[in-house]
């Protein structure tokens, strides 16, 4: 994946990922009488009232519209650059060459196609299903883009409390879940390992990283008082405490496992740590539960489309842009064909893919999501029936740090093969019976 003649290359593919970062990092958007960034205008999206959501969904529409020709070309110029540094290495294009840096190890292009395809076929007719009763269940005939993240008539879940009284609660979660994470939570607390709260030019998203200098994890988001919040407290804290887990047991070099490994860390936590919801939410807590629940349904649909998206892209580099979007839209048709974008310009042209930052800055890296989703889903299964059990096996999975590949952990502990579509169809068929009998 290296030579020291593609540093060049490596030099201005970094300089237009940070310009990207900086450009919706720098978006001041002109709403509700307030002058917003992209994660404080998030929050309306989720609004109960629907003309107030859909206004939101429009003006972050008009903001890309309005950067439209520097996005294109942003990504015009990262596609070129990774095709010749994969050229300079021997490879036909950046397919293979973008696997490699994402150290996938023990499997390729086509297990990820066949993962999708499962996907495809077992995953996409429940989400419809569970779309359509949203719809019914919010009173509307289409599920336009404004009322997909609306998912109950009275609103969503959100989170009761203050930032510093989700921190006491997420402390309490985790000195009850066991010994370690009790022991990882008051450290992370105690060096104040986490800068989560909003505020103008701050970069968007959320994560979790390393400090090597340190020998610690760092968390970074930004509080808007969605259910998100509380995901910082689940999912980055999973690769928090996978990190904290390996320190002083593995030497450096075995502590770095791959990516979806890592996803599976904290996407798991995210539904081990459902007993303590109550805490965040309150009498909401059931409609949190299921809500989380389907959403982890309705992501790997999504998450498939924008691999597949890349896929097409880097095996088809001369694309054009108006090629791009359609092909985009295509996608949408096949993943997502409940949903109705067509009130909007930036998404009915299909230029949704220019807000998803992984397509620019880490490109194949959204399929860890799904695989790692798969992982979780089957955690939960094992929950499920027994919270002792599904602990320790994901105590032992963390455990292993970096030692075992991906397939070999996902062996070792016992969890189902994700490449396997009978998968899928096994996941579907629990997850749309568990949320049947826990409708809202």
């Amino acid at each position: 994946a290296f030579s020291p003649e593609i540093v060049p290359l490596m030099q201005e593919e970094n300089k237009l990922c940070t310009e990207y970062d900086k450009l919706l990092a720098s978006a001041q958007i002109e709403f509700d009488g307030k002058t917003l960034t992209l994660a404080q205008l998030a929050p309306y999206h989720q609004n109960d009232d629907a003309g107030v959501r859909k206004a939101s969904y429009d003006a972050r529409g008009d903001w890309f519209d309005g950067n439209k020709a520097r996005l294109d070309s942003l990504f015009d110029e990262l596609v070129k650059i990774r095709g010749e540094m994969a050229r300079k290495l021997g490879y036909p294009n950046f397919v293979q060459l973008g696997y490699y840096r994402m150290t996938r190890n023990c499997y390729d292009a086509a297990k990820v196609a066949k993962f999708r395809e499962g996907v495809k076929r077992y995953i996409v007719p429940v989400v419809q299903r569970l779309k359509a009763e949203q719809a019914k269940r919010i009173g509307v005939e289409r599920l336009t883009l404004y009322h997909d993240a609306y998912e109950f008539s009275d609103g969503n879940a959100k989170p009761i409390g203050t930032p510093e009284q989700i921190f006491e609660a997420g402390k309490r979660m985790y000195h009850e879940l066991s010994d370690d994470t009790a022991q990882f939570i008051d450290a992370m607390l105690e060096d104040e390992l986490f800068d989560v709260l909003t505020r103008p030019g701050k970069s968007g998203g959320g994560y979790c990283d390393s400090l090597a200098a340190y020998d610690a994890e760092f968390i970074f988001a930004n509080f808007n008082g969605t259910s998100d919040d509380i995901d910082v407290l689940t999912h980055e804290a999973g690769h928090a405490f996978a990190g904290y887990c390996a320190h002083g047991v593995f030497p450096y070099s075995l502590r770095e496992y791959t990516y979806e490994t890592a996803e599976t860390h904290s996407m798991s936590m995210e539904f081990l740590t459902h007993p303590w919801m109550e805490l965040f939410f309150g009498a909401q807590t059931k409609k949190y539960l299921y809500s989380h629940t389907a959403s982890a349904l309705t992501f790997l649909p999504y998450g498939c489309m924008v691999d597949e998206f890349q896929h097409i892209i880097y095996e088809n580099s001369d694309i054009t842009p108006d090629e791009r979007n359609k092909l985009w839209a295509k996608l949408e048709s096949e993943y997502r064909p409940y949903l109705d974008v067509s009130e909007t310009p930036f998404y009915r042209e299909g230029r949704r893919w220019q807000a998803q930052s992984h397509i620019y800055e880490r490109p194949f890296y959204y399929i860890d999501y799904c695989l790692a989703q798969a992982n979780a889903l089957a955690f939960w299964q094992m929950d499920l029936s027994d919270h002792e059990s599904a602990w320790a096996t994901y105590r032992r999975f963390v455990g292993y740090a970096g030692t075992k590949t991906f397939t070999e952990l996902v062996e070792a502990s016992g969890l189902p093969d994700p490449f396997e579509p009978s998968t899928m169809e096994h996941l579907a068929e629990t997850a749309l019976a568990w949320l049947e009998s826990n409708r809202v």
